[in-house]
């Protein structure tokens, strides 16, 4: 079986790979980054490795191919049962034209999954493509902190977690979990892993703390986190009556623990990188305000959500280049800016303009 996987960054290389890889599929990855795709084709082969424990699987029977290389590569995706992505989801619309093209040429059913941060993207690419009903779009969620590396391996932790939902696929992944239900599970690790890691890198990138294990030793940061927990706690509660604040405290400490692994050396910038992103709609933060509203938060509890908004606006790490942008475009009209890229709306602009003002780094 053969699987055309697109976006080989450290998640395609890792979690993705070495799941289809442990299902016995050949892999063809696709990327822009031609100095990747001839290393990779090189050399053949590369080892996912667990840092917390060294243990080490080996990825092969793969080869990468340009996205540009468009005849080759309609030719691996009509011989494909599954294509899936981890590109980052504002970049699926880059990804449309190859997907006519093969649509044209190809209706047999195929299964496509878009692991990527937010809510059904798989949905949302299928909404893109337009009239594909004989393609089989499956939502997913995935949970698995890997920072980069200098080689082509790619170094984990531990703890990973995909979840697909069941359509009742005739292709069924062995090392996943199948629900019907998905919808809890995207927002419950959306929020407590990727906005709440994301919340304290902010946080920690304005008080000067270089990685995220040591700014959760810090009792400014460690205030922030159980605001923050606060207020995801209600929200999940709310979307979710049949879970208990037990099993969410569990939930939360698990993920803790998991961030302060000092083996990690997660560095802060790392996890800030590309704040534009991270700020506009229907992203993360977007969401969780969204959904906060709906949960009837208070008016306290909001302001957690407006104030690393604020954070957010103080990352200029001149190295990330959104960063850089989005400085340029703060220095020239920042409610603008905010208008533009976000839902909120003038009185909220003010307000986390106010907050921004207080906080600046």
């Amino acid at each position: 079986m053969k699987v055309v996987h697109f976006g080989v960054g450290n998640i395609g290389r890792g979690l993705i790979a070495k799941l289809y890889r442990q299902n016995k599929f050949e892999i063809v990855f696709v990327d822009i980054n031609q100095n990747l795709i001839d290393n990779l084709n090189k050399k053949g082969f590369y080892y996912v490795i667990n840092f917390e424990n060294g243990e080490k699987y080996k990825i092969r029977s793969f080869f990468a191919i340009n996205l540009k290389d468009e005849n080759n590569l309609l030719k691996e995706l009509k011989e494909s049962e599954i294509i899936s992505t981890s590109v980052g989801a504002k970049n699926l619309i880059f990804l449309e034209p190859i997907f006519a093209k093969l649509a044209k040429i190809n209706q047999k059913d195929k299964q496509i999954i878009c692991f990527e941060n937010g809510f059904r993207v798989s949905s949302y690419f299928k909404s893109i493509l337009g009239n594909c009903q004989f393609w089989d779009f499956v939502d997913t969620t995935i949970d698995q902190i890997v920072p980069n590396s200098d080689d082509l391996n790619v170094y984990t932790e531990t703890f990973s977690e995909i979840i697909l939902e069941d359509k009742n696929q005739k292709i069924r992944l062995k090392g996943v979990k199948y629900l019907q239900n998905l919808d809890f599970f995207i927002l419950r690790k959306l929020f407590f892993v990727n906005t709440l890691h994301s919340g304290i890198a902010y946080f920690a990138y304005i008080l000067k703390i270089n990685f995220i294990h040591e700014a959760l030793n810090s009792e400014i940061i460690q205030s922030y986190v159980n605001q923050l927990k606060n207020v995801l706690q209600k929200v999940i509660l709310f979307e979710n009556s049949l879970m208990s604040d037990e099993e969410i405290d569990i939930y939360f400490k698990n993920i803790i623990k998991r961030f302060k692994n000092p083996v990690l050396q997660d560095p802060v910038v790392r996890v800030c990188r590309n704040p534009v992103t991270k700020i506009s709609k229907n992203e993360r933060f977007d969401l969780l305000l969204k959904y906060a509203k709906r949960a009837k938060l208070n008016t306290a509890e909001l302001n957690i959500i407006y104030k690393t908004f604020a954070n957010i606006l103080n990352f200029d790490w001149k190295s990330d280049a959104q960063a850089v942008e989005m400085r340029e475009k703060l220095a020239t009209n920042p409610q603008v800016f905010l208008k533009n890229y976000t839902n909120l709306d003038n009185q909220e602009i003010k307000l986390v303009l106010n907050f921004y003002q207080k906080q600046k780094r």
